[in-house]
């Protein structure tokens, strides 16, 4: 019970600091705005949608896959028009917009001690839990995930505790979100 206890204390401290501190997660950067026409279809839906994936294979090959995802483009405007083709039912768009990506952000160097454990996976494992508790009070909880820290490094030994038989790691590594 005071195991949980303990963890739920320092779980509403992470929340804490991170409600407290709205920094920013993550930097943008965009490029000059790009154009694409999209395929001529019988609804308008579609037709934004063909505009979409040209505009996407545009900013690939200007600029890169990361700028490619119309999802975090900027300025997005669309343009379409109707009443071509035999029957003057089909839509045709064109996207004009910025190509922007998210780009990580790292803070400090954190370092946690994890518990002891008779396994080493275990023991790997309760470092990289503790160093994420750690780099959410230190930085805010988008910093803690262990996936996205950089320069990560794990250093275990062997033979600590009452019967010699346990082992005890170091997490240490800069938190990026």
């Amino acid at each position: 019970m005071r195991k949980f206890i303990k963890t739920f204390a320092a779980l509403s401290a992470i929340a804490a600091v991170a409600l407290a501190s709205q920094q920013a997660s993550a930097a943008t950067s965009c490029k000059p705005s790009l154009t694409a026409k999209g395929m001529f279809y019988t609804t308008k839906a579609k037709a934004q949608s063909s505009a979409d994936y040209r505009w996407g294979l545009k900013a690939a090959s200007a600029h890169g896959a990361p700028w490619a995802h119309v999802g975090q483009a900027k300025g997005k405007s669309y343009s379409c028009t109707d009443g071509h083709g035999k029957n003057g039912k089909l839509y045709n768009c064109q996207l004009t917009a910025k190509p922007c990506k998210t780009t990580s952000v790292c803070k400090g160097t954190v370092t946690a001690k994890g518990m002891f454990y008779t396994g080493k996976p275990k023991a790997m494992d309760s470092a990289k839990y503790r160093w994420g508790l750690k780099a959410a009070q230190s930085h805010g909880a988008s910093f803690a995930q262990w996936g996205k820290a950089k320069n990560t490094s794990i250093n275990c030994s062997f033979g600590h505790g009452k019967n010699s038989k346990l082992y005890n790691c170091v997490a240490k590594a800069k938190a990026c979100n």
